[in-house]
């Protein structure tokens, strides 16, 4: 397996929120990719936060989980992502009690833990993971956004999403309560499948089609990261731009 990740602050914010971190994992990839939500109050912080518990609370859990059975069956991965999910949270929440400076930081977080022939999914917020295989894109994660709420009630398109003014707004965060919700879920993977994991930064420019097409284009990791990222910035790179492309 290969993977690389990278990240860039744009062109018009001043400070970059988002975080991105790469991890060997019990004979797999974990890949986290978080946005920082609260501006002056700590976005970069809570991401920072809650990226740094997730590792240090899901890996060990990982490789002690591995250790006594061969393989992690999806029941085993949803508690594992659990357990990190609500320690990352707790840790983000409790920052910002005991700082009042900091009160109100949040961030997105989307985990993705690659193994060979599995990959499994944990997402709270709007940045998101696909599936790039035989020619065809999955979206793997789902928005916590209020434009997503309208897409899945029937009152927008996906097209009319982007073009939305509350496109960003999003509706649930790492940090904000003492309890945070998450969507997981968990798919096969073959040979040769890619896997992208990036922030609304990137995927507030391109339609999902889109982004099958640039991956058409670039063979390696490295070079597709690049490439997306290059192409976020020619769109405009209003915000922070965070990408992880991780292969089988």
């Amino acid at each position: 397996m290969k993977a690389y990740a990278d990240s860039h602050v744009g062109l018009v914010r001043e400070e970059n929120q988002d975080v991105c971190r790469l991890f060997q994992v019990a004979g797999g990839i974990l890949a986290l990719v978080l946005d920082g939500v609260g501006g002056a109050a700590g976005g970069r912080i809570a991401a920072e936060i809650a990226g740094d518990k997730f590792a240090e609370c899901f890996t060990p859990l990982c490789e002690e989980n591995k250790e006594k059975k061969a393989a992690l069956s999806s029941a085993d991965m949803h508690r594992l992502f659990s357990h990190a999910v609500y320690a990352a949270n707790n840790a983000v929440f409790e920052r910002g009690i005991v700082e009042p400076a900091l009160a109100g930081m949040a961030t997105t977080l989307t985990a993705v833990s690659l193994t060979a022939g599995q990959v499994f999914t944990a997402n709270v917020g709007d940045s998101r993971a696909y599936l790039l295989s035989d020619g065809q894109i999955t979206r793997l994660t789902h928005d916590d956004s209020l434009v997503q709420a309208e897409i899945d009630c029937g009152k927008i398109t996906e097209e009319e999403a982007r073009a939305s003014h509350v496109k960003n707004v999003i509706t649930l965060a790492v940090g904000i309560a003492p309890y945070v919700d998450f969507h997981f879920a968990s798919h096969t993977v073959a040979r040769g499948d890619r896997l992208l994991v990036s922030t609304d930064g990137l995927t507030s420019y391109f339609s999902d089609n889109e982004l099958l097409a640039l991956a058409a284009s670039e063979g390696e990791p490295k070079a597709l990261v690049k490439r997306y990222i290059k192409e976020a910035l020619h769109r405009g790179g209003a915000d922070n731009v965070t990408a992880i492309v991780m292969q089988v």
